[in-house]
């Protein structure tokens, strides 16, 4: 996705501990996110939450672009 681009979670891949984690930081199925700086880290926002993830932990999570 590009900078500025608002998706919705698809689906999150991993161990049930690796999803709640990602959950409580607000990443989970059906959950809306912005994209701030593409690239790596990929610095999104989830809700009130500015959030950086690594390249590794990107391939987890599909999202769907709504914009």
């Amino acid at each position: 996705m590009k900078r500025g681009q608002v998706g919705v979670v698809d689906h999150v891949e991993g161990s049930p501990e690796f999803v709640r984690r990602l959950g409580e930081m607000g990443i989970h199925v059906g959950g809306i996110l912005e994209v701030l700086d593409p690239g790596v880290p990929c610095r999104l926002a989830v809700g009130s939450s500015r959030i950086a993830l690594r390249g590794e932990l990107l391939h987890t999570i599909r999202v769907c672009p709504l914009t």
